[in-house]
């Protein structure tokens, strides 16, 4: 008998205890990611992708009142471009660098002149993609859903991905279906990126934030929208021992450059075993 596709995967699953392919498969279409199909996120595009997924969102919890959370980070991706018929569209070239109305199918002659673009790199096909998903927290874990995707290249957009982030907030807030059934979205998580933190200074600060940050319990919950920001800071550790571990050290603006012998000298300040700290933040057992 021959074994394989289709047939060892449902072989495997079963053997383990789990479901059959089908229902794998029924459930990765279930959860199937809805981009915004447009190389340019104008509010337009974004509306209209954030509205359709927000509402796979709130079907989920069957109007269960939750705090929502979202998460924001980059994703790897194939670099090529591709046609999505439904709207229409070539998706997969850079947000940041690409009109709109280049953007729409209309035969060959869009392909040839998208053709040219790349070729005098007046745009370029995103190498990974911007996503920004919902989560709920509650008594029952439920997966979270992707409500944004857009392709980006190396030079990161603070404006643009703000922009994202606030068309999320607008279109939750004032939307009955969303914010009033479910729940206030009260933090966004993140890596430390410097391009986020920038992003998110604006949307977690608040007119009054630099004066209460100075009292417990009000650090970054005064801005306009109720938004906290959080960051992983084992993330940002892992970047700064890249950089460690290497013979140019760390840099620090207006200071020389820092290496594990200097390290100790900074975290003897907040304790007393700051060998261990260091090992802690830059060595941790689960990288």
């Amino acid at each position: 008998m021959r074994l394989g596709g289709q047939s060892l995967l449902h072989a495997l699953h079963k053997a383990a205890g789990f479901p059959g392919a089908t229902t794998v498969y029924a459930k990765i279409r279930e959860r199937s990611m809805k981009f915004a199909l447009c190389a340019s996120a104008d509010v337009e595009c974004l509306t209209a992708a954030i509205t359709a997924n927000l509402e796979r969102f709130v079907s989920l919890y069957k109007g269960e009142k939750r705090v929502i959370i979202l998460q924001m980070d980059e994703l790897a991706t194939e670099q090529r471009a591709r046609y999505d018929q439904e709207g229409d569209n070539i998706v997969g070239l850079c947000v940041q660098c690409t009109p709109r109305k280049n953007t729409k199918f209309g035969g060959v002659s869009s392909v040839e002149e998208i053709a040219g673009m790349l070729d005098k790199g007046e745009c370029h096909i995103g190498h990974q993609h911007t996503v920004i998903s919902g989560a709920a927290l509650g008594d029952r874990p439920y997966h979270a859903v992707p409500l944004l995707a857009f392709a980006v290249c190396n030079e990161p957009n603070p404006l643009q991905q703000q922009l994202a982030l606030r068309t999320i907030l607008d279109v939750w807030n004032s939307n009955p279906a969303f914010g009033n059934t479910l729940g206030p979205i009260v933090l966004v998580c993140s890596d430390g990126d410097a391009v986020r933190r920038k992003v998110l200074h604006d949307l977690t600060s608040g007119g009054t934030s630099d004066v209460l940050n100075v009292f417990k319990l009000m650090d970054k919950t005064t801005s306009v929208e109720g938004l906290m920001q959080c960051f992983d800071l084992k993330h940002c550790a892992k970047r700064y021992r890249t950089k460690d571990i290497s013979k140019k050290g760390v840099r620090v603006s207006g200071g020389l450059a820092l290496n594990r012998d200097t390290y100790p000298e900074l975290f003897r300040v907040h304790d007393g075993n700051p060998e261990a700290t260091y090992d802690a933040l830059f060595n941790p057992d689960d990288t």
